[in-house]
Formats: structure tokens, C-alpha cells, sequence
């Protein structure tokens, strides 16, 4: 975003920000606050970044925070010193989307950290963020909002203009030089037929990942099990595991030995479902995920909702099969609302 521009004004003029803005004002109280705060930003920093690697290990198999510790702290001391530029969009007090930035003379890099609940994907709440940090970077003087190198498509629709930027790699492997130069003339074809290369090598990726996957869990589906738990249980809370409601956290802890099922379809599937409106229950021994049950509403024939709920979905680890109905009781007494049991366990 180029505020230098005059033409830059239509941006927040654009009839679909409006109307995403506009919508999700009217599902609650909505705020959009800077964060300045040391103990303000300590205390959303955990949720940020949970938010942030649950959306990436959906979309992308990755989770950076969780596979750096120190990113906490790193974070924290850069604001301490005044090198970042964070922002919080609340819905009835609730964060559901936030920027960390990076400032600079004149400008603000968006640095990789933006993340949203999923919870309320319904209004992309990430989209609107953008909107609304545009004009506060515009009003605090900024000349430019830098939202980096790539080519996600809600980028060209927020931007105003964009440059070229070149990147050098030096080696002395023949082999690497040789290798990134076909990359790079095979990534202008695919561009050439509209084709984002990110998406290709991702689609590349995802499937070397699923052969491998799901080889190795039915290897280790014809062995037993590697967790075991009390015999003669009547709920989960005898056998020692923690139930908790709508933590993203708990998602993560996903354990993919003995099945078929990737981490990688297992955390996609979740975001979608979550991204629909359902809710779930987990059940943890603190270190893994043993089961989940999915929540939706249910709706009739004018795709109205009843006020009954059902459930949709659900996953329980092999090691506590036999006891897949127990957890179902379970979960469906602990559940305020009637609810009525869907197949769809796996």
C-alpha cells in the first residue's frame, strides 16, 4: 500500500472490504485497537501464534512458533525495544485477528505474523484487519505498508502498487545454481498459464507427504497400539484424560501412529469444519490428542437452524476403540443442547 499515492484513497473505498466490514459489524461489538502495551501483548502473544500455526499446519503442514520456543521470546524483546507494530481486531472483547509488523523509516512490513480465530473465518476477519491497518498506518504518518513478496491473492486485492524485488543466491555447488534455474523458468510457465507456483510445489509436496504418511500408519496400523489406558472405564475423566471445549491447542496434539489419517488431513479437515461453524470436544492425556467430537447445528429444509445440534464428526485414537461409545455418552451429556448421533466416526 503506497499512501503516497492519490489514487491509494479508492482502496478503502472498495464495495467488498466495505461489505466484509460492514457484516462483521453487525454480528457484535467490534474494536480495533494498536497494542502498546508490553502486558497487553504478552498476554495475546500465546493465541496469536497457536492461531497462527494452526492455520499454517492446515494449509501448509508447518508449524513455526511450535517448532521454535524462542520465538516468544524474541517477540517480546522486540517490542521492548519498540521495533513492532502490533494490532488487534476484537469482536465483543475477543481477539479474532491480529498483525505483527515490523516498522521501519516510513514504512511497516507485515514480517509472515498475521493470523485469525477460525472460528469466525465466516467473516474474514484477516481481510478487514488489513482495511482498517491501512488507514491507521495512512493516519500515523506511514508512506508505505509493505505486504511483502509473494503471491497470495488477498494481497493483490489490498494492494496499490508493487516493485520488483531480486534475490541473489551465491554457491558453489553447480548443481544448486543449475537446479534454481529451472525452477525459476518453469515457475514463469506455470505463471504463464495462470498457475501460482506456490500452489503447484505445495500440491507436489502435500502429495509425496500423503504417500509417505499414510505408508508408514499402515505399517503401524497391523501393530498394536503404542498407548494403552485403564481397563473397565465408564467415562474419560477415569481414565485419567482432560476434556476440554473448542481448544485449538489440544488440535494440535493430533498423533497420527496406528492410522491412516495424516496430521496434515487431520488439522485441514478440522479448519474446515471449524471455518463451517462446528464446534468439538477433545479429550488429552496432556501430550496427545485421544479423541475428538464434532458439533453442528442442525438445520431444515429452508437451511434454518432448528436450535438442535448433531453430531458430525468424530475421531478416536485406536488405542481406545472399544471405548468410542462411552466418550460419545460422555460428551453428549456434558453438551447443554439435544443432540442426535451422525456416522461418521473414523
Amino acid at each position: 500500500m503506497d499512501f503516497k499515492l492519490t489514487e491509494e484513497t479508492k482502496l478503502f473505498r472498495k464495495r467488498h472490504l466495505k461489505a466484509k466490514y460492514n457484516r462483521i459489524c453487525r454480528a457484535g461489538k467490534l474494536e480495533f485497537i494498536k497494542v502498546s502495551d508490553i502486558n497487553e501483548f504478552k498476554e495475546i502473544l500465546d493465541e496469536i501464534l497457536v492461531n497462527l500455526d494452526f492455520r499454517q499446519a492446515a494449509m501448509f503442514n508447518k508449524m513455526p512458533s511450535k517448532n521454535n520456543p524462542n520465538r516468544s521470546e524474541m517477540l517480546i524483546s522486540l517490542f521492548e525495544r519498540d521495533i513492532l507494530h502490533v494490532t488487534a481486531l476484537k469482536l465483543d472483547g475477543e481477539t479474532i485477528s491480529s498483525i505483527i509488523g515490523m516498522k521501519g523509516s516510513g514504512w511497516m512490513h507485515l514480517a509472515g505474523l498475521i493470523s485469525y480465530s477460525s472460528f469466525h473465518s465466516k467473516y474474514s476477519p484477516g481481510l478487514v484487519h488489513l482495511f482498517l491497518l491501512g488507514q491507521m498506518l495512512q493516519e500515523e504518518g506511514y508512506e508505505y505498508f509493505d505486504l511483502t513478496p509473494g503471491y497470495d491473492a488477498y494481497k493483490e486485492r489490498v494492494s496499490t502498487s508493487s516493485d520488483e524485488v531480486v534475490e541473489l543466491n551465491i554457491s558453489k555447488v553447480t548443481q544448486y545454481g543449475f537446479k534454481k534455474y529451472v525452477r525459476k523458468k518453469f515457475h514463469k510457465v506455470l505463471l504463464n498459464y495462470n498457475i501460482r507456483p506456490m500452489t503447484f510445489d505445495l500440491k507436489v509436496d502435500k502429495f509425496a507427504y500423503l504417500v509417505k504418511g499414510k505408508s508408514l500408519g499402515f505399517v503401524q496400523s497391523l501393530l498394536p497400539a503404542k498407548k494403552q489406558i485403564p481397563q473397565g472405564i465408564s467415562n474419560p475423566e477415569e481414565a485419567g484424560l482432560k476434556v476440554n471445549r473448542n481448544k485449538i491447542k489440544d488440535l494440535m496434539k493430533y498423533d497420527s501412529s496406528n492410522t491412516l489419517l495424516t496430521r496434515w488431513e487431520f488439522l485441514e479437515n478440522a479448519f474446515g469444519l471449524i471455518s463451517k461453524g462446528e464446534y468439538f470436544y477433545s479429550f488429552t492425556d496432556d501430550k496427545d490428542l485421544l479423541a475428538v467430537v464434532w458439533f453442528q447445528s442442525v438445520t431444515n429444509d429452508n437451511g434454518d437452524e432448528t436450535g438442535e445440534i448433531k453430531i458430525s464428526d468424530s475421531y478416536i485414537h485406536p488405542s481406545i476403540k472399544k471405548y468410542e461409545k462411552s466418550f460419545m455418552d460422555y460428551v453428549q451429556k456434558e453438551n447443554p443442547q439435544n443432540s442426535t448421533q451422525k456416522n461418521g466416526s473414523h
